[in-house]
């Protein structure tokens, strides 16, 4: 009755991106104040400019502000595609993870939206990647509304990270960065963001966040400590100032029961003391640095432990690809539930939960670690083998092919990574999906351990088979695609012929799997350039689908395209042009003309009579394609 009731849902890789990045918007937009001016100001900037950086010092509020535009964005523009990521939620993405999510976001609304995306294809040049954003985000309708929010571009390891930027069409785009940074210059200088820096808060309403945060937690300062708090200039920083505040409300608890000092003149001191020290107003870093000493002061006081525990913490989370569950740094660190209670509860600020992963809430604290417990490379490489210890003996799932060969590429451990990829589950989970960025990591893990991916896939993934037909056929196709994706023709095509010859006897000839099939190796020959070998197999998955399905159906219409675009490569336009026509008019009878493949076939039809104005001289005033 519960499964019944309560069914297990799979996610795909895209709706966990969307999790971790919409757990993480709206986490951060807990207690916002947004300035409503400055939010009005970026909205119409918008309008006029389309694309903007909202920049300011570290802490001001800029992913707030873009999680709240997103936010008001989605009410105001019912139905338009809005896509948030968040750097500080996801960490070490690529611009082409980016700029994969994006096709993947565009092909799942357009899915939503009832239209067919077979033969919508991720393609394998990185380049081909970026190009198809533009193309493919035309095919949505009102596809100008669409929003895309980057928090966090001063957070990427290398420019080269935000290349997706340079391919964007016309849509709304709001981008966030530190001034003075690489990433500013970049979106800025380089492709002409329109900036929009956000302001400290003022006085008046420092001293109403003040108030209205601590009197809902029954707390209040008299008005010698508030005008204190008030006055410093680090508390016009919304992120200074919430850690300072949520510093107040705990650190009562370690007054000196036998001081003579009252408890308004401790909470007096311990204001001065998270404000200045020597004289000198501290920084954001500094503030950080009390909030673990007083972690640790806790661990002391109460339960007479040393800081080692939380120390180990910090460093396993701030070392992780995404963070870690709770019990997966309970078991890496072994810190005992009752201290790791302790530390959770005294971080819960500072540690988010990003889909079920415990990571640090904001990118500031992360780099307190790595300055302050992680500076030597021992301490570092010892955190990342723990991790790489925990998950090496597990069960091979989505968790683990995440988490675990991230570690041994960030110990450049090629030894340890060609051990992890004789794994076949790996295979089969990565290539499940050739749109997902698995597919894509786990060529660039095989790169990384073989340097030359047709050696590497198989030394890594041939040596055992399955036995079972069905499984031998499936398992052989995954590793004929993965070939196939890194140009290791030669070495994909016996794989794709021998699950043929095993699907064929399997199910017979007539069957989806043989067309598609089929289909696999005509593409592979037309990649290698042999057409004529290519022609007869095409034809033959067309006949098969055609039995199948119909005249009527995508897959008909998808074979009748790939056989134009053949004769089209091989010279012979005559015989292309009515395979080009035949494909439109299915299209057209399935989706009343209004669907991304009308587009792509009119282009082929466009170049089909280009060629064949240059090939025949023939003057282009004459010369036209009847389509309708």
């Amino acid at each position: 009755m519960l499964d019944a009731n309560f069914p297990k849902v799979e996610l795909t890789p895209l709706d966990i991106e969307r999790r971790i990045n919409r757990e993480y918007s709206e986490y951060i937009l807990k207690d916002y104040l947004p300035d409503e001016k400055t939010i009005s100001d970026i909205i119409e900037e918008l309008d006029k400019n389309r694309k903007i950086l909202v920049t300011g010092e570290v802490g001001i509020g800029k992913s707030s502000a873009l999680a709240y535009i997103a936010r008001k964005y989605e009410k105001e523009h019912q139905g338009a595609l809005v896509i948030e990521h968040y750097f500080g939620a996801t960490g070490n993405y690529t611009s082409k993870d980016i700029a994969i999510r994006m096709l993947n976001e565009i092909k799942d609304r357009l899915e939503k939206l009832k239209v067919d995306t077979e033969g919508l294809e991720i393609p394998e040049d990185e380049s081909e990647i970026f190009n198809k954003i533009g193309q493919w985000m035309t095919y949505l309708p009102d596809w100008e509304d669409t929003l895309l929010l980057v928090d966090g571009t001063d957070q990427v390891d290398e420019i080269e990270n935000l290349r997706f930027l340079a391919y964007l069409p016309a849509i709304r785009v709001i981008a966030s960065a530190r001034a003075n940074t690489e990433a500013y210059r970049y979106v800025v200088d380089d492709l002409n963001y329109k900036p929009i820096e956000l302001k400290p808060l003022n006085e008046e309403i420092k001293k109403r966040v003040i108030r209205d945060f601590l009197e809902r937690h029954g707390k209040k300062l008299t008005e010698e400590q508030l005008e204190l708090a008030v006055k410093a200039k680090q508390t016009s920083n919304p992120l200074y100032l919430r850690i300072f505040l949520e510093e107040i409300l705990r650190i009562g608890e370690l007054k000196d029961e036998s001081s003579k000092e009252s408890q308004d003149q401790f909470i007096k001191r311990q204001i001065e003391r998270y404000l200045r020290k020597d004289n000198k107003e501290l920084e954001l870093k500094d503030l950080y640095g009390l909030v673990i000493e007083r972690i640790g002061s806790v661990l002391k006081k109460y339960f007479n432990a040393d800081a080692s525990d939380l120390i180990n913490f910090l460093r396993t989370i701030a070392v992780s690809r995404n963070g870690l569950s709770q019990y997966e740094i309970e078991q890496i660190t072994s810190i005992k539930p009752l201290y790791f209670s302790i530390i959770r509860n005294n971080l819960d600020y500072h540690i988010a939960g990003k889909n079920g992963l415990l990571d640090f809430f904001h990118y500031s604290l992360k780099e307190y670690v790595y300055e302050n417990y992680l500076q030597k490379n021992e301490e570092e490489k010892k955190a990342r083998i723990s991790i790489v210890n925990y998950f090496k003996d597990k069960n091979t799932d989505e968790r683990k092919i995440y988490e675990f060969p991230y570690q041994l590429y960030n110990l450049n451990d090629k030894e340890g990574m060609k051990k992890a990829l004789k794994d076949s589950k790996w295979l089969l989970i990565a290539t499940e999906n050739r749109n997902s960025s698995r597919y894509f990591e786990l060529t660039e893990y095989i790169r990384f351990a073989y340097g030359d991916p047709c050696i590497g896939i198989k030394e890594s993934f041939t040596a055992e088979i399955p036995e079972e037909l069905s499984e031998k056929s499936n398992y052989l196709m995954h590793i004929g695609n993965l070939y196939d994706f890194n140009s290791c023709y030669g070495e994909a095509e016996p794989l794709f012929k021998q699950s043929l010859e095993i699907l064929r006897k399997i199910y017979g000839e007539y069957h989806p799997y043989v067309a598609t099939t089929l289909n696999n190796i005509a593409g592979l020959y037309t990649e290698k350039g042999k057409y004529d070998e290519a022609e007869p197999l095409f034809k033959q998955s067309l006949e098969i689908r055609r039995k199948i399905y119909g005249e009527y159906h995508p897959s008909v219409a998808t074979t009748l395209n790939n056989l134009a675009e053949l004769y089209y490569k091989k010279g012979k336009y005559d015989e292309a042009e009515p395979l080009y026509k035949q494909a439109l008019e299915i299209w057209r009878k399935i989706h009343d003309g209004n669907d991304f493949r009308v587009a792509s076939i009119f282009f082929g039809l466009g170049a089909l009579l280009i060629a064949r104005i240059i090939k025949e001289k023939i003057p282009y005033t004459v010369m036209r394609l009847e389509t309708t």
